[in-house]
């Protein structure tokens, strides 16, 4: 949804809320500005796209037609964390660049999305109870969780011309569900560390990628 919708509205607007630091590309005299600067969150990226809105140092613009080798963790605590540093560090960002206590349209797409967050994880354990209670209609409920991820993981399998993507959505789901206790602790991190001194991080072991000549 993210890639197929939200980024290019975002875009369209000049409202990027985040960027891949490792597959982006940056003016030099953008870095000449931001390098120098010491980031206090624990995502770099995070810092440098919030002080270019803030100091209206140029445009942030998604580009969907590029493609990126990703290595991604190869255990799920791994992915957890990678995961989690992502987000406490989003939230750092919001809480120290102080979003949504600016009159701008970047703060306000940015509070529509934060609105978008809390229905999402909302929806998680709604939904559980949902189920829970159900009684008669347990398989109903079922049906339609399962018609709501499978349109977005064939939306998905057909951008990403990943067919075999359909055959994951039973994992798919279980990460979806986990991901909202993800949003969860990494706000409450944010809450108890909102800066730190030094931008680094232990980077797990990843999916080997065979080197292309």
């Amino acid at each position: 949804m993210y890639q197929a919708v939200i980024r290019r509205i975002q875009s369209h607007f000049n409202v990027m809320n985040c960027i891949s630091g490792s597959n982006s590309i940056y003016r030099t005299e953008l870095l000449d500005l931001l390098l120098p600067q010491q980031p206090p969150y624990i995502v770099d990226d995070t810092y440098w796209v919030l002080e270019t809105h803030r100091r209206n140092l140029g445009k942030v613009v998604y580009a969907p037609r590029a493609l990126a080798q990703l290595q991604d963790p190869t255990t799920l605590p791994d992915w957890y964390r990678q995961n989690l540093r992502w987000m406490w560090g989003t939230f750092q960002g919001i809480i120290g660049h102080r979003v949504g206590r600016h009159t701008t349209r970047f703060d306000f797409a940015y509070v529509l999305l934060m609105l978008h967050w809390l229905l999402y994880v909302a929806g998680g354990p709604l939904t559980l109870w949902l189920l829970a209670t159900a009684g008669p209609g347990l398989l109903f409920g079922l049906l339609f969780m399962l018609a709501g991820h499978a349109m977005w993981v064939l939306l998905a399998a057909w951008r990403l011309r990943h067919r075999q993507l359909p055959l994951f959505l039973p994992l798919i789901i279980v990460a979806d569900l986990l991901y909202r206790v993800i949003l969860v602790h990494a706000l409450v991190k944010a809450f108890r560390q909102p800066t730190v001194d030094r931008c680094v991080w232990d980077s797990p072991a990843r999916i080997a990628v065979g080197s292309t000549r």
